[in-house]
């Protein structure tokens, strides 16, 4: 088999050559997955407190973070569904 340039094996393609095919392949398992960066839906369970997307709400036109809002907006928040839990009750 052929590979890139006419290399025959892929121990012998240079080293930024093979950084290129694994980064094209892990590009196209997080595309065909719908991942991305910060995704909440990837994010394991004991980093969610730690992923600032999750906390993320739109208030007025504005993006604010969850955490600092109000106790009853974050319980509101949390009941429509737009973060995991009440961050102000888990502090209590």
């Amino acid at each position: 088999m052929l590979l890139a340039r006419g290399y025959r094996s892929a121990a012998a393609l240079p080293a930024h050559s093979i950084d290129a095919r694994r980064q094209n392949k892990s590009k196209a398992i997080r595309d065909m997955l719908g991942m991305r960066q910060f995704s909440p839906e990837w994010t394991l369970p004991g980093r969610i407190a730690d992923n600032p997307l999750i906390w993320m709400l739109k208030v007025n036109g504005m993006i604010v973070d969850a955490r600092s809002m109000p106790l009853e907006v974050q319980q509101i928040a949390f009941e429509q569904g737009l973060i995991p839990y009440v961050p102000g009750l888990k502090d209590l």
